[in-house]
């Protein structure tokens, strides 16, 4: 009969140390924090026997506690208190795990300059400390923060990490949990850059794979990917059969799943043209969008969606509605995604110090969430220029001109984060901090030396004087 394996060792004191075993046999069974009784219970005798680093230890067992039953307050309190405590005494894995904790509270709250200051304090702990495993959780999260900004590269290039990871260390206890969410994240970006194929064989093989080890909660994340996929695929009456199948395994407070399985039915009923239906589930969505304060983008298209039924039914009440949603939202996007444009490529900088850049190929076509239009896909060899200029409310906004298109098409994205997206720097230069052009619309540069105007179709844009001398013998 094999040897018993001993239990960890939590403390010296017999006493703290038995109940700090039964604590872990709840924990370990499938990593949700589990009786709260029996950690106060611990507390209190640690204070009592003044067991600085049983304090320390049990303190971030009940941060994990509030986290899991999404208190973040009550959590991110005990999180600080535990923190320097543990700082002291160690381990070194529980003070990656209360960076990781505290980033995700304020992930979860939708502070993600806050969250992305504490994965990058986690990742460099990692790193210093010898854990870079340990970034699984940090990468994969980032990931999922810059695919919420419509900022696809960045997803994609820490879910990369994230993958490379899981790859090399398959066991590690992190990989072992987390690898759905990861795959969940992987499949939701191929579906945004339209790559169908892959995503639905990725959402088949999860399925297979959580089906086998009993994991139940990502199921409902699967099945309305799956609804969506089918919905742009236009096969409505499939994505609706998927939709109510995510609906089996959601729970009643599971405000997020809830929203976004009210989103795929409406717009595969708006596919159906059952426009009374299609309405129905997006004044569902308005319900449960109150309760989370993240998915900004994922909210601006719904609105636009829903606007587009309730004009066909001319109910102009949620049409209002709809416009007043409308306008905070996208207000609320363009903020943040210009918060967080510098931090992306901060994040990219500092973690390529232990990891190689993706190199990303080139791309044909750029796909934009224009305000008051919804996600539009556009050339990029047909842009001519992008401009930031302020709105009539005083905000920026980036303006995209396009050859042939009499839109200008009207982004949230700043300016750089474009840059980046567009990714053809042979092409595509900078004439002064606010506009960027394609220099293969530009049929003569005189005026740039005598004026600093560059003129593309009828549009002209100013040159500033540093900037002119690019221009110079073309």
């Amino acid at each position: 009969m094999p040897e018993k394996t001993p239990s960890p060792q939590f403390s010296e004191i017999p006493e703290l140390q038995k109940l700090f075993v039964e604590a872990r046999e709840y924990i370990i069974q499938d990593g949700i924090t589990k009786r709260i009784g029996l950690y106060r219970k611990i507390e209190a005798l640690a204070n009592k026997l003044k067991a600085e680093k049983e304090i320390g230890s049990i303190k971030s067992v009940i941060a994990k506690y509030y986290l899991d039953h999404g208190k973040y307050k009550t959590a991110l309190k005990h999180i600080y208190d535990a923190l320097p405590i543990v700082k002291k005494h160690g381990p070194i894995t529980r003070v990656s795990n209360l960076y990781n904790w505290l980033a995700g509270v304020y992930m979860f709250t939708g502070d993600y300059s806050n969250a992305l200051d504490f994965f990058q304090r986690e990742i460099d702990f990692n790193i210093q400390s010898g854990l870079e495993k340990h970034c699984f959780t940090a990468y994969n999260s980032i990931g999922g923060i810059y695919f919420q900004l419509d900022d696809l590269d960045t997803a994609e290039h820490f879910f990369n990490k994230a993958s490379e990871i899981a790859i090399k260390d398959p066991e590690f206890v992190d990989v072992k949990l987390s690898w759905s969410h990861l795959n969940t994240g992987i499949i939701i970006l191929r579906v945004r850059q339209e790559r169908y194929t892959e995503a639905e064989k990725l959402c088949h093989e999860t399925l297979k794979r959580i089906t086998e080890i009993k994991d139940k909660r990502i199921i409902p994340n699967i099945y309305h990917t799956l609804a969506l996929i089918h919905n742009d695929l236009k096969n409505y009456k499939a994505g609706l059969d998927f939709a109510f199948e995510a609906e089996k395994y959601v729970s009643k407070d599971d405000f997020i799943n809830l929203f976004s399985i009210a989103r795929t039915k409406a717009i595969n009923y708006r596919g159906l043209q059952e426009y009374g239906l299609s309405a129905s589930e997006f004044r569902k969505c308005f319900k449960y969008m109150e309760y989370f304060s993240t998915y900004l983008n994922i909210k601006a298209g719904m609105l636009h969606a829903a606007e587009e039924v309730f004009i066909k039914i001319n109910s102009k009440k949620d049409i209002a509605l709809v416009k007043r949603i409308m306008t905070r939202t996208e207000l609320d996007y363009e903020t943040l995604r210009g918060k967080l444009e510098l931090r992306a490529s901060q994040l990219i900088e500092f973690t390529n110090k232990y990891a190689p850049e993706i190199i990303q190929p080139q791309k044909d076509f750029l796909t934009i969430h224009a305000v008051a239009i919804g996600k539009v896909t556009i050339p990029i060899d047909k842009i001519y220029a992008c401009q930031t200029q302020q709105d009539i409310i005083g905000k920026n906004v980036t303006r995209v001109y396009v050859k042939d298109d009499e839109n200008i098409y009207r982004v949230p994205s700043p300016l750089k984060c474009l840059y980046a997206l567009i990714n053809s720097p042979s092409s595509f230069v900078w004439i002064n901090k606010n506009a960027f052009i394609n220099k293969n619309h530009l049929s003569d540069s005189t005026e740039i030396k005598i004026k600093g105007i560059a003129t593309i179709d009828g549009h002209q844009f100013e040159v500033s004087r540093r900037k002119k001398s690019q221009f110079v013998g073309a």
